[in-house]
């Protein structure tokens, strides 16, 4: 699910397959370098990406595997449409008083 999800998500920018090919290169080849800094230039310039948004991509991976703390793309999708939803409902709360005359206090 969580593939498709991010397939879905990043189907707009980049091609999913460069994608997963990029972050799986980095999260093998990363113990061969002196630095994380340094694999994820390396893939990048292999891969023709940026290096900041190949480091965006292998950390939502690391959170998303487990191995790494923050909130999963589900999780943060979960929150994004919970937002959505009160932000529309204020909006049309707000609507619906100013056309009663009432205030929102």
């Amino acid at each position: 699910m969580l593939l498709s999800l991010l397939n879905v998500i990043m189907s707009n920018w980049i091609d999913f397959a460069l994608y997963e090919r990029a972050v799986r290169l980095v999260r093998e080849h990363r113990v061969e370098y002196l630095s994380n800094a340094r694999a994820l230039a390396a893939v990048a310039r292999q891969e023709g990406v940026g290096a900041q948004s190949l480091h965006r991509w292998v950390v939502r991976t690391d959170i998303d595997a487990g191995d790494r703390d923050g909130r999963t793309s589900v999780e943060h999708e979960s929150v994004f449409v919970q937002k959505r939803r009160r932000s529309r409902f204020e909006l049309h709360s707000g609507f619906r008083h100013r056309a009663s005359g009432t205030a929102i206090i």
